[in-house]
């Protein structure tokens, strides 16, 4: 995976205070900045997208690669009183180099129990900050839910038998 500089911005800047009633406050903090969530995110990301050939190796290549706040993949979770309730992850994607689709936000996930609340825009918000502090220029997301996505400003570029592709270009 190749590396994404911030250009000289802090790589644990990113906090995002989001009120969500009597629960408390929920809050954005990067996965290279609270490890011990990795064994939970890789638990939740096993059994949301359970492939027969996936191991818990590869998930963690996948979604916090070295681990370094500056560099792709970053995995954003979503926090309420120090416990992780959600996360989304941005990859790059080196097969995308064909299509020119390199950056995808690679899972959107909130625990069952807290969805329907708008944590799943938030942490597509969320990630769509990050891909700005990164330079990324434009993001893709192969889903299930385009109209989460259509709400919040992406395009669909296509659908397939496995989910919809949608785009979204940043910082523009």
């Amino acid at each position: 995976m190749l590396p994404i500089t911030t250009a000289g911005r802090r790589a644990s800047g990113l906090r995002v205070r989001l009120p969500v009633g009597e629960d408390g406050v929920v809050k954005i903090v990067e996965l290279c900045n609270r490890p011990t969530y990795l064994g939970t995110i890789i638990d939740w990301n096993l059994k949301a997208w359970p492939k027969p050939d996936r191991n818990q190796d590869e998930v963690k290549l996948r979604i916090f690669g070295k681990g370094i706040g500056n560099q792709l993949p970053q995995t954003l979770i979503l926090e309420e009183k120090d416990e992780p309730i959600g996360y989304s992850t941005l990859i790059y994607y080196e097969k995308g180099l064909l299509t020119g689709r390199l950056h995808w936000i690679d899972a959107v996930y909130v625990k069952p129990e807290r969805r329907k609340k708008g944590l799943g825009s938030k942490l597509i918000r969320a990630a769509e900050k990050k891909a700005g502090e990164l330079n990324i220029s434009e993001l893709f997301a192969l889903t299930d839910l385009p109209v989460l996505y259509h709400k919040l400003g992406w395009s669909t570029v296509e659908a397939h038998s496995d989910g919809t592709i949608v785009s979204k270009r940043i910082g523009s």
